[in-house]
């Protein structure tokens, strides 16, 4: 017989979340102080900036310190090394766009620095809350390149090999949600850059497929690490994940055929060889949910050649249908609400 894992207790779950909103307050807290302190002109924006990277380099001596001294919780020490990432990040931004103290490409040259730091210690301790976190604010830096003026290629180069890189630590550590928070994330970013920049560009399209293909590869090997009883809930994830993407191509397309044609395109193959390659191994859902996909994008594909009306209601009534078919077998409550909701 196969050992059950113990359930945790009220008091251990407690000791888990607690550490991670001491951070939260920490960080919050810093800031408030620096942000009171300045409206009452004790300190300039330079010694704002300067005392903020000095804050974040004393969380991460105190929880290097909790760790080699073995001084209070390992999950403490975890969030001040999450703690001095984020606000290293967030004190550079603000650097740079809030008080034009830093230069941009110092600004710049310190946020890689800070990311480089962040993937690293993510890749060391293995902890999925701190590698969403070091995902959550690496993720910020697309907009400073933007403000900066950097062009699309730089751009969505960084988002993708960002999101490649730190593949290695969720599939290392099989990090299930800090694979979901990357997506949604780099998903975004590259929608909102390309709306902002607004110059039709093909790269932002087929950069999301990319990253689509990546994700669904990931899925593909964490799949079947996955306890039987949550299968459910994460094709229920997955599904919904790939139908962002899907709005998401579509957004950044801005009504160009050419890129609509290939990112859709890009985004079918994926999603049909990784529908197959499941069928392959026996992964029955993930194979539903796949193939799913790949049906609802190829007709948006079709929808950019026959703009119609009549053409457009039918795309949205069969993903409707499609989507609350698939909820009723996989039994997600949610999701059946949402789109028994927007069937009717």
């Amino acid at each position: 017989l196969v050992p059950t894992k113990p359930s945790k207790t009220f008091e251990q779950t407690i000791t888990l979340i607690l550490p991670k909103v001491f951070i939260v307050i920490l960080v919050l807290g810093v800031l408030w102080g620096l942000k009171v302190a300045s409206d009452y002109g004790y300190f300039s924006d330079s010694l704002k900036i300067v005392l903020s990277y000095i804050g974040s380099l004393a969380l991460f001596a105190i929880a290097y310190w909790m760790e080699k001294k073995q001084k209070g919780s390992m999950q403490v020490a975890l969030m001040l090394y999450g703690g001095a990432f984020v606000v290293g990040i967030l004190t550079t931004a603000a650097g740079a766009i809030l008080y034009n103290v830093l230069g941009l490409y110092a600004a710049l040259f310190i946020a890689f620095i800070y990311i480089g730091y962040g993937v690293a210690i993510s890749y060391v301790k293995g902890t999925e809350s701190l590698t969403a976190l070091v995902v959550f604010t690496s993720f910020l830096l697309p907009y400073l390149l933007e403000y900066m003026d950097f062009n699309s290629l730089i751009i969505v180069a960084y988002v993708v090999l960002l999101f490649g890189v730190l593949q290695l630590v969720i599939l290392k550590y099989q990090q299930k949600y800090a694979l979901y928070v990357g997506t949604f994330l780099s998903v975004l970013a590259l929608v909102i850059t390309a709306v902002s920049a607004a110059n039709d560009s093909i790269i932002y399209p087929v950069a999301i497929s990319g990253v689509a293909a990546m994700f669904l590869v990931v899925m593909l090997k964490l799949f079947a690490s996955l306890p039987a009883k949550h299968i459910a809930i994460h094709a229920g994830f997955i599904f919904s994940l790939l139908m962002y993407i899907l709005l998401a191509v579509n957004i950044a397309v801005l009504l160009d055929q050419t890129a609509a044609f290939v990112s859709l395109s890009l985004l079918t193959a994926a999603c049909v060889t990784v529908a197959f390659t499941a069928k392959k191994v026996e992964q029955r859902m993930l194979f539903d949910v796949t193939l799913s996909a790949a049906l609802l994008t190829f007709l948006s594909m079709i929808f950019y050649f026959d703009t119609s009306y009549a053409m457009g209601m039918l795309l949205l009534f069969v993903t409707v249908t499609a989507g609350l078919l698939l909820a009723n077998r996989l039994r997600m409550v949610f999701m059946q609400a949402v789109y028994s909701f927007l069937f009717a």
